[in-house]
């Protein structure tokens, strides 16, 4: 009886310990859904496909965009200068349906939280992943293990945190490779509070006369500017579909080196300093040689670019269904070529050797497999719809 009784209350306290325990361990961590994207671009395309991916959710969109590259003429000058065309990150449920995008500045979630790590804990606790700037500086994994550290303004997703360590997850480009890592609250802080602290703006050096003297301020404050607010992704009740209008516009784009089916009144403004599609290619070969004949080393980001075009339109033939052979066999044929060409100026990069007459007859050949595939594409598409 009361020996019984006893053992009821004592075993069912037990149990009850057990299940606030693990209710305060879920309280004190948790990390979203992500992973490491198909395509690593730029952080918020980045970001915003590794949540897609995660939740199984992607393949469609990614079909449907990375069909248009684009560099600046002006190679380097700033540091976003090659990507492919999306929409206006303000505006990605225009673009990007899946998603939905809040926008906060800093200014309000000062006043609203005790602290930006009480924020971040708040956004992630309702599902809403935080694309945010900061100073790459504290962030050990940013840099190499001999490398000069400086200020240097970045952007991560935060996606998850840990109280009992005291970490915060975010995912960026570290030591080359877009990842998740952990930063101690201390030093996410710290990253967080001095994002503002630039000095990876604009080369002013290369201003060749006032007109291209305006043009490169202009680009400054734009890059000043940019990371004073926070965007909070979240996922909508959206059907992932492919959206076959944009995929034939797109490729007509991509022929004619033009930009006309997706709005982003930033690239609109620069005009005729930027190259789409086929005319990209042109340039980035134009700039790969020129610097190896400087003895210069080579940013391999559009050579990265052209290989995801490539793994996109793999991607792409597959949903789509395509079983041409022959042109299956040309789209690995150009990624085998995308793939060659980046490894040669990453190979380039560390020996400072490379046949240059060689590689440019190789970048002459992707454009013409590329081309050749994007016509075919196109047609497909036409008898699609």
């Amino acid at each position: 009886g009361m020996r019984a009784e006893i053992c009821v209350i004592l075993c069912g306290t037990n149990e009850a310990d057990k299940n606030e325990k693990q209710i305060e361990k879920l309280r004190a961590t948790k990390k979203l859904p992500f992973c490491t994207p198909t395509v690593c671009a730029y952080p918020f395309s980045a970001g915003a496909l590794g949540i897609l991916e995660a939740h199984d959710c992607g393949r469609e969109w990614m079909a449907s965009h990375y069909l248009l590259p684009w560099c600046r003429n002006d190679f380097g000058i700033v540091p976003y200068w090659t990507d492919f065309k999306y929409g206006l990150e303000e505006k990605i449920s225009e673009w990007c349906p899946l998603l939905d995008i809040e926008v906060l500045p800093r200014e309000s979630v000062k006043k609203e939280y005790r602290s930006p790590i009480d924020a971040f804990r708040h956004f992630i606790s309702q599902n809403k992943y935080a694309y945010v700037s900061y100073n790459a500086y504290y962030v050990d994994e940013f840099w190499e293990r001999v490398e000069d550290r400086f200020p240097y303004k970045h952007q991560c997703i935060v996606l998850g945190y840990d109280d009992r360590r005291g970490r915060m997850l975010i995912a960026d480009f570290f030591r080359g490779r877009f990842k998740v890592v952990e930063v101690e609250y201390e030093s996410f802080l710290l990253a967080y509070e001095t994002y503002d602290h630039p000095n990876n703006m604009p080369r002013k050096e290369i201003a060749q006369n006032q007109t291209d003297a305006t043009y490169v301020g202009e680009l400054g404050i734009r890059e000043q500017e940019y990371g004073h607010e926070i965007k909070l992704f979240s996922l909508t009740d959206a059907v992932p579909e492919m959206d076959y209008d944009l995929m034939c516009g797109l490729a007509g784009d991509f022929l004619e080196g033009t930009d006309t089916c997706i709005e982003n009144e930033c690239l609109a403004a620069d005009g005729d300093k930027i190259s789409f599609g086929r005319n990209f290619l042109t340039a980035i070969k134009k700039y790969v040689l020129e610097t190896m004949r400087e003895n210069a080393q080579v940013n391999p980001k559009p050579l990265y670019i052209m290989r995801c075009f490539d793994v996109a339109m793999k991607i792409r033939a597959k949903m789509l269904r395509i079983e041409d052979a022959d042109f299956l066999e040309e789209i690995d044929e150009a990624y085998r070529c995308s793939s060659n060409l980046l490894n040669v100026a990453l190979r380039y990069n560390r020996t400072g050797r490379c046949n240059q007459a060689y590689e440019a007859e190789r970048f002459d050949r992707l454009t013409a497999l590329e081309v050749g595939i994007v016509e075919k594409l196109g047609n497909i598409l036409e008898e699609t719809a």
